[in-house]
This record gives C-alpha cells, sequence and structure tokens, in this order.
C-alpha cells in the first residue's frame, strides 16, 4: 500500500511536470514530495502511539 501511493504520486508529478525527467530528480529535489512522503511516515509512526518523533 505504501509502495502503490508512492508510485502514484511520481505518476501525478510526472504527468503534471513536463520538466520531471527521472525519479530520482522527483525523488530529491521535489521539496512537495519530499513533504508529503515526511508528513505520511510522521502520521504513521503517531498512529503507533510514537508522539515524540512525530512532533
Amino acid at each position: 500500500m505504501v509502495l502503490t501511493t508512492l508510485l502514484a504520486d511520481f505518476r501525478i508529478i510526472f504527468d503534471r511536470d513536463p520538466a520531471a525527467r527521472n525519479w530520482l530528480e522527483v525523488l530529491f529535489c521535489y521539496p512537495g514530495l519530499q513533504a508529503v512522503v515526511c508528513h505520511r511516515l510522521a502520521h504513521w509512526l503517531w498512529k503507533l502511539g510514537i508522539p515524540f518523533i512525530p512532533d
């Protein structure tokens, strides 16, 4: 599920941004994607009851 969501995010970026050339560039140079991935990780940790790291 996590991998399919991440792949869907990549697909959206490649569909909407003609300047996106490859997945490595998108992974390291797109702060919006980085923010979404970090938020999802923090939310997952919060749901597990680990509030210190996500805060």
